[in-house]
């Protein structure tokens, strides 16, 4: 995980050996190391990679022909006794 150190700070990747980090330098280093020196210390920040897309210049698209479809007619069916609504 790569951090950006905004203190300097001291740590250890394997447990062994004690490193020096300094201010202003970039690190790639284990994520328990960094959780610790992002969230615990706060000596430290994540540092976001850039990533590279390629946007083609065109897209072709395929549209299909156009379809006419019928809808089929309602027919509304009153039951008998009732009379027709009058608008005016």
């Amino acid at each position: 995980m790569k951090i950006k150190m905004t203190k300097i700070a001291k740590g250890s990747t394997n447990g062994i050996t004690l490193n020096t980090y300094h201010t202003g330098q970039e690190y790639d280093i284990p994520e328990s190391l960094a959780v610790a020196f992002i969230h615990h210390m706060k000596v430290a920040e994540f540092v976001v990679a850039p990533v590279e897309i390629e946007i083609p210049e065109q897209i072709e698209i395929e549209v299909p022909e156009q379809i006419e479809i019928e809808a089929p007619k309602k027919t509304i069916k009153r039951k008998p006794g009732r009379p027709k609504k009058v608008t005016k």
